[in-house]
């Protein structure tokens, strides 16, 4: 068989002549077939050309188009031989991996291509590169739909119906190799990815070409062109990425202009409605006092700075720099939410499957918590943001290096200074990092640098609260929510009054202010903590079971009740008068009056039971299959664990907004188990009948 090996070269003679021996060799060993080597050179200005004549039996075709992808393009329009290959002059491809991709091209394979990413094991390449392919992977997916995990690997075999389409492509830069694979897949051509081991520095003296920031540019500039050269209907599939990103655009834009047109209806101005209330003004007072003081991070209001971390504040600060306009603010959280939804469905592939992962992400999107607080001055879109990236740089980057765990460590300090309850999460991520490599001393290493890098990011505050206040705590939401909201309810859980808890609450707050304290101050904190002693002596146990009671999942009703309830302050109720569940459920969560008040609440709170029965049961069949995602499993449901706890008896669905995928992806994956065993249950049945 006729096989031609093509080697594209731009100003390569640093290493060409080294190259074409190490090929001829490796021709030469496998002489079962007939080899023809081509340096495609294109337009080198040093001596390309000279140092690869010196090698015998190469020809050199020279292409004045510059561009890898002309370079190859043009050698495949000149081939005659049966076999097409290409690989990069910098072998970071050994020619050894050629056999098992021109092997699969022999059995009927159209196209055999080398991937980098299917095993990471035999890689060896930066993380930045790697993060980069990933990203980069990631994008071209959601435009083209091409089903192939790595395009860019510059290792490929073709037969004559390859090189055809090969021939036909009009990219002449490095990212010729997306068009071809997207003509193929249209053509409907074979494809098959084959793992291949990947040595970036083969040649340590070489200096890489690929410029990361500027060739990524030009990389997602050029799978927009290749979109729009190539025709809607035949070569722009609608990608399951595609539609969740585009129904989550209707929804999140629907809800945004929902509430905008209320709010102007109303006749109150848009900055007393997002900026002026509840908790949204807490953080606009903090963000513009970071704008208007030369000491950073430092809040005017002690009650603000005690219960507010800076994270989210600061993304507002940033933001009032270009617009003080709310809409701007919350256009720039709807764009972070879509942002989100790329690692959220990255997240479920890696750990069930793309069903799962597309329906987990598709309910997300739907669940009204998420769609309303987009819309609002409040902190839960940056953290779910923060949050899933930190897990699917954990879960999905191919090595654990120095840059990888100071990214995972970094962006984890982050969430923390967005939210301080993923301070208690931290503990799961250091640990899942001692866990996923083989090497014991790498496992410390790692950890300790996440660690590190962790408290590097929140050194900063921690340093002005013992500074100012003699306090290092980084918020003092913890005790304040315990104290004001969690143990009132506790002692009050007998009373019939809907809100009799409030009665106590005001108690406790008198009696902070009367020490001299202001509520939920740094300088309040130690005194708070007392006051919580105080008040559980003797009955830890039974708050502890009223805690866990009251932490129960809800899932659609306090999104509803809160965006509902918005809208009716507005003057534009959805509903003339919150439904009795709705209210029951957002303020108590689950206990067992809802069941017997009416059908309705039977099912609702049947619903949420459902969830929260299936969703261990992923993580237990996992671990008793020992299945290579286990510890990733483990990890989220430890998580989704220790941020319902968090979230406390008022069953706030604001708290359990950044874990509330991660229960939908638990839950859809154990019912899809329960599903595939009883079918096979009723195989077996069917069989024994017959």
């Amino acid at each position: 068989m006729k096989i031609t090996v093509c080697i594209p070269t731009y100003n390569e003679a640093q290493i060409i002549e080294q190259t074409l021996k190490t090929i001829a060799n490796f021709c030469r060993q496998e002489s079962q077939h007939e080899w023809r080597i081509l340096v495609a050179d294109n337009g080198s200005t040093d001596e390309t050309i000279k140092c690869a004549n010196r090698v015998l039996k190469v020809t050199v075709l020279q292409v004045n188009t510059r561009g890898k992808g002309a370079a190859i393009v043009e050698a495949a329009k000149q081939c005659r031989d049966d076999i097409f290959c290409f690989i990069d002059a910098d072998l970071s491809a050994s020619p050894s991996s050629l056999i098992e991709l021109i092997e699969v091209v022999k059995q009927g394979t159209d196209i055999a291509i080398g991937s980098r990413l299917l095993n990471t094991a035999n890689l060896q390449r930066s993380f930045l590169r790697t993060f980069s392919s990933r990203l980069f992977n990631l994008f071209r997916r959601f435009i083209l739909g091409v089903n192939v995990v790595d395009t860019q690997c510059g290792l490929k075999v073709l037969n004559r119906r390859g090189q055809a389409v090969l021939a036909t492509c009009e990219e002449r830069g490095w990212f010729f190799d997306i068009e071809l694979l997207a003509k193929a897949e249209q053509a409907g051509l074979s494809v098959k990815e084959i793992s291949v081991p990947w040595q970036e520095n083969f040649y340590p003296d070489r200096v890489s070409k690929l410029d990361v920031l500027k060739d990524g540019l030009k990389g997602f500039i050029a799978i927009l062109r290749i979109g729009y050269k190539l025709s809607f209907k035949k070569y722009f599939p609608v990608t399951p990425l595609m539609a969740l990103l585009s129904l989550a655009v209707i929804i999140y834009g629907g809800i945004f202009l929902l509430h905008a047109s209320a709010v102007k209806s109303s006749g109150q101005s848009p900055e007393f409605v997002y900026y002026e209330r509840g908790d949204s003004a807490g953080y606009v007072d903090m963000a513009r006092s970071i704008l208007n003081n030369d000491k950073s991070l430092v809040a005017d209001d002690e009650m603000t700075r005690g219960l507010r971390t800076p994270g989210y504040p600061i993304f507002l600060a940033g933001a009032f720099k270009i617009s003080d306009s709310p809409y701007f603010v919350i256009i720039l959280q709807i764009i972070i939410a879509l942002a989100t939804i790329p690692f959220l469905y990255s997240i479920g592939l890696k750990l069930t499957d793309a069903k799962i992962a597309f329906l987990a992400t598709l309910s997300y999107i739907m669940y009204p918590t998420t769609a309303f607080l987009n819309s609002q001055i409040l902190s839960e879109t940056l953290f779910m943001f923060f949050t899933s990236l930190c897990l699917w740089l954990l879960l999905n980057l191919p090595k654990q290096k120095t840059l990888e765990y100071v990214a995972i460590g970094t962006t984890a300090g982050i969430a923390t200074l967005v939210r301080p309850s993923f301070l208690y999460i931290v503990p799961f991520v250091i640990a899942y990092t001692l866990i996923c490599n083989k090497n014991i001393w790498q496992r410390i290493i790692g950890a300790g640098i996440v660690a590190i890098a962790f408290f590097i990011v929140l050194a900063p505050w921690i340093h002005a609260n013992a500074r100012d206040y003699d306090n290092p705590a980084l918020s003092t939401a913890g005790n304040f929510n315990i104290l004001y909201y969690y143990i009132p309810q506790f002692l009050a859980k007998d009373v019939e009054a809907e809100h009799g808890w409030l009665t106590i609450t005001e108690k406790l707050m008198n009696e902070t202010k009367e020490a001299g304290y202001i509520i939920g101050s740094h300088y309040a904190d130690n005194f708070e903590a007392e006051q919580i002693q105080n008040e559980l002596d003797g009955k830890k146990i039974a708050y502890l079971t009223f805690h866990l009671e009251r932490s129960i999942l809800t899932l659609v009703t306090s999104g509803l009740k809160m965006l509902n309830n918005e809208l009716a302050a507005l003057g534009q109720p959805i509903f003339s008068a919150t439904p009795w569940l709705i209210q029951h459920v957002y303020t108590y969560g689950i206990s067992f009056d809802l069941i017997k008040n009416n059908l309705l609440a039977f099912l609702d709170a049947g619903l949420m039971a459902l969830v929260t029965i299936l969703m261990p049961i992923s993580v237990i069949v996992g671990i008793w299959r020992r299945d290579k995602q286990m510890w990733g499993l483990i990890l989220i449901f430890c998580m989704i664990i220790v941020t319902v706890l968090l979230a406390g008896p008022n069953g706030n669905a604001r708290y359990r907004m950044p874990i509330q995928p991660y229960i939908l992806l638990l839950a859809f994956s154990s019912a899809y188990i329960i599903f595939n065993y009883l079918k096979i249950l009723w195989q077996k049945l069917k069989q024994k009948t017959a």
